[in-house]
């Protein structure tokens, strides 16, 4: 088999210090400063052939192969060391691969996350049905000559970038083109001004609801540590503020500039749903989390105060709605869409909150 080039061209970025600017120097990560922000530059080619990656099997040790050598740098040492001062500057990175095949001009994705752990994960994934097996895989060994990152999320650690609810509980950012994100689902239980939320445990009583209240998925607390709470629209859009100082909930068009930044709604929910089977179920397809968002599937409550699809489903409310129903987004474990669609306003959904 002949070389085979991988071309990561991609920048990731964070606030500047002059501890992170030593850190990545003693290790001679490539970066670059503009406009107090340091970047981590990802410009690369590596040829692979069969001697580089002593096996038969070009995409399975393609794969095997990448932690031996850091993002953007050489085949040297993916130690560590190096990989504790990338998470120090940058936190957990995520990236995505595409793969293209030279024959026909069709892709597939190659995901690849650095952990907080010093993990790293990765995976391949077909754009059409994904890979079932190995042998799906083996199959492709000769058909890919260029592999090109198209993709790539700026995901914040906590120690640069969070915002604290009232309660005070503390929530990650993330930066998604020109927005700023809060990175998991809120789990407040008051409004900006102080006054309490209701928590309603009853169906009966959540199903008659024209004022603001929230539930647990089944009124067990211990979903919410995970999924954050369920909040029916009129929670989100009482004029004392759900959203943190300085946040809001997003309107139905912010939700349309998220999804069309990633390429529309088809393929917007994969980029948004957090990776593996961790909280979502089978078959969790097209999930690799570029964007950082974190999209969990926290199930909902329905207008007759009924819980269903922790999980399978995520939904979360918008601001916007017609005359009897709220604006959402869902996204599923069957399929990568974003589905954006309009429920009762007695509904139970979790909330995601966006930078004024």
């Amino acid at each position: 088999m002949g070389a085979v080039k991988l071309i990561i061209n991609s920048d990731i970025s964070t606030d500047y210090s002059k501890d992170n600017e030593k850190l990545l120097k003693n290790f001679g990560i490539p970066f670059k400063i503009s406009n107090d922000k340091l970047f981590f530059i990802s410009m690369n080619e590596v040829e692979f052939s069969t001697s580089d990656i002593n096996g038969n099997d070009f995409i399975i040790d393609m794969l095997s192969d990448i932690p031996k050598f850091y993002l953007g740098g050489t085949f040297s040492n993916f130690n560590d060391n190096v990989k504790k001062a990338l998470l120090q500057v940058f936190g957990e990175i995520q990236l995505s691969v595409n793969l293209i095949n030279s024959s026909d001009g069709e892709s597939d994705w190659l995901n690849l996350q650095l952990n907080n752990d010093l993990t790293i994960e990765y995976s391949l994934e077909s754009d059409e049905e994904g890979y079932e097996n190995e042998d799906e895989e083996e199959d492709l060994q000769d058909e890919y000559e260029v592999a090109e990152l198209v993709s790539t999320a700026e995901i914040s650690s906590e120690k640069n970038t969070t915002v604290t609810d009232i309660d005070g509980n503390s929530y990650n950012l993330v930066e998604i083109d020109t927005q700023l994100w809060i990175s998991k689902n809120l789990n407040i239980s008051k409004y900006r001004n102080g006054d309490e939320i209701p928590q309603v445990q009853d169906a009966a009583e959540w199903a008659v609801l024209t004022t603001g209240a929230w539930c647990y998925y089944e009124n067990k607390e211990e979903n919410g540590i995970t999924y954050g709470k369920l909040y029916n629209w009129f929670a989100v859009n009482d004029p004392r503020g759900l959203a943190p100082e300085g946040f809001h909930i997003p309107s139905d068009e912010e939700w349309n500039c998220l999804t069309e930044y990633l390429g529309g709604e088809n393929v917007a929910g994969g980029k948004m749903k957090e990776k593996g089977k961790v909280h979502w179920a089978e078959p969790n397809k097209k999930a690799n989390n570029t964007t950082g968002f974190t999209g969990l599937p926290g199930g909902y409550c329905n207008y007759e105060g009924t819980f269903w699809c922790l999980g399978e489903i995520g939904r979360w409310w918008s601001s916007s709605d017609d005359e009897t129903e709220g604006m959402s987004i869902s996204l599923n474990s069957d399929n990568g869409i974003a589905l954006v669609y309009y429920f009762d306003k007695t509904s139970g959904f979790s909330v995601r909150c966006l930078k004024d």
